[in-house]
């Protein structure tokens, strides 16, 4: 089909996802990347997303350049997508180079985005923290597992080693070599659904924040500053 519609604009073809990996369930999608010459500018990033026959197939329309610009450089997403490996079905050479891809100065690259992250994280923290003080317990499970999300995110880009799938995440971050102090009982709260018990979710929650403060601080990286600033956005 991508031969029929893209002619000799398409440069390769290649299945990503829990297809490459080998652990795709019957409840998986389909999820393809087509590399272009030329994207057509009307396209968007993920250009095809069509049901059939009861599965979802997901289709990307890119460049070598922007897919590696997007997916294999450190961006904000690389904590998960800097993992993604591609299975050829079109051009097996373009698609090996793309998979053997690595970022220059990656450590170096992956703390400012640890950084960069950091308010989130706090912002995050902080809802927990109000949701305890007002015990209340409605919306606590979900506030708490928005906090433990950016958490795992801090821990790939601390530890520079992107997650193979949200999926398998917190199991890989408590194999993790760099954590938090404290984390594996925040990560027990989450496993055994224990965030109800007020008094030790607000222990694990002050005992982590505070640890990964350590941690940045160990790795001579300020996130406080004593200066505030307005600082201009330029906008296109």
């Amino acid at each position: 089909m991508h031969r029929r519609e893209l002619g000799d604009n398409l440069v390769a073809l290649a299945t990503q996802g829990s297809f490459v990996r080998g652990d795709d369930r019957e409840f998986s999608d389909v999820e393809l990347v087509a590399f272009l010459q030329t994207v057509p500018a009307a396209r968007r990033w993920a250009d095809i997303v069509q049901i059939w026959d009861g599965m979802l197939f997901d289709v990307v329309w890119t460049t070598k350049d922007e897919y590696i610009a997007r997916v294999k450089e450190v961006t904000p997403d690389w904590y998960l997508a800097g993992s993604d490996r591609l299975g050829p079905l079109v051009n097996d050479e373009l698609i090996a180079e793309v998979n053997a891809y690595q970022p220059a100065d990656l450590r170096d690259k992956c703390r400012r985005q640890a950084l960069a992250h950091w308010p989130v994280t706090q912002e995050a923290t902080g809802k927990v923290l109000n949701a305890l003080a007002r015990e209340s317990a409605v919306d606590l499970g979900r506030l708490f597992f928005s906090m433990l999300d950016n958490v795992l995110i801090e821990l790939a880009f601390l530890n520079a080693r992107p997650y193979t799938s949200s999926s398998s995440s917190l199991q890989e971050a408590l194999r993790m070599p760099e954590q938090p102090r404290g984390f594996d009982e925040f990560a027990a709260v989450a496993i055994d659904g224990a965030y109800t018990d007020l008094r030790r979710t607000e222990a694990t929650v002050h005992t982590v924040f505070a640890a990964l403060e350590e941690l940045f601080e160990a790795h001579d990286m300020t996130l406080y500053t004593p200066d505030l600033a307005l600082r201009r956005v330029d906008r296109p």
